[in-house]
């Protein structure tokens, strides 16, 4: 009987003991989780200028029958400047300019007249549209794109005792690919084909006027900065 009441008893302030003990520990809530933000897509929309190089490998046609064009593989370089907007968070539409200079400067005779070629500067005015991919490894985004548009240069002849020149019109048509390194800066490597115009070149009694025109492909890398 005895025994019973020291049981119960001990239970009794085991409980309470319990009890007191629950109520002393602190209420647990339980949050909603934080989202993680969105990582930042690079914005391709805006005003933009950069430099670029590489090789020009060109062709200069003087049209005369059975004769091969002038060839050379030559250095150029130059600036771009250029605008683009984002038309979907994907497709991005752009219009560009450059300039450049080159080191074309080839001779080539024909029936005994020697004629030297020189480009001396070309240029362009090109419309792009581009697909912009986030999410690349050390990049903020990567834009292929293709291009086209008008094309310009400024061509010089000789032959020995005469110089002429001549400004060429044509088209342009090409394709590359920029990735975004920063916030800011932007690399590029580019491929272009032009055509230029014929164009007459007065070089002597010897050769007469001679209906000149040109073809080049470009393979260049340039970088640019957006503002």
């Amino acid at each position: 009987m005895i025994a019973s009441r020291i049981v119960s008893a001990a239970a009794i302030a085991i409980a309470m003991t319990g009890a007191a003990t629950a109520a002393d520990l602190p209420d647990i809530v339980f949050e909603e989780p934080v989202p993680l933000p969105e990582p930042s897509r690079f914005d391709w929309s805006g005003f933009y200028f950069g430099g670029h190089a590489g090789v020009l490998a060109g062709s200069v046609d003087p049209n005369i029958d059975g004769q091969k064009s002038i060839y050379e593989n030559a250095f150029t370089g130059g600036v771009h400047a250029g605008v683009a907007t984002m038309i979907t968070p994907m497709f991005v539409l752009g219009l560009e300019g450059d300039i450049d200079a080159t080191t074309y400067d080839e001779t080539r005779s024909y029936g005994g007249e020697a004629i030297n070629a020189r480009i001396d500067w070309t240029g362009s005015a090109r419309g792009r549209i581009g697909i912009a991919f986030d999410q690349f490894p050390f990049m903020h985004s990567v834009q292929p794109y293709l291009t086209g548009g008008i094309a310009f240069a400024r061509m010089r002849a000789q032959t020995p005792g005469y110089t002429d020149a001549a400004n060429h019109t044509g088209y342009t048509v090409g394709g590359g690919v920029e990735a975004a390194i920063t916030s800011k800066f932007v690399v590029r490597a580019e491929y272009l084909f032009t055509e230029y115009s014929n164009e007459l070149y007065a070089l002597g009694p010897a050769l007469g006027n001679v209906d000149m025109n040109a073809r080049t492909n470009v393979v260049r890398g340039g970088v640019s900065y957006y503002f």
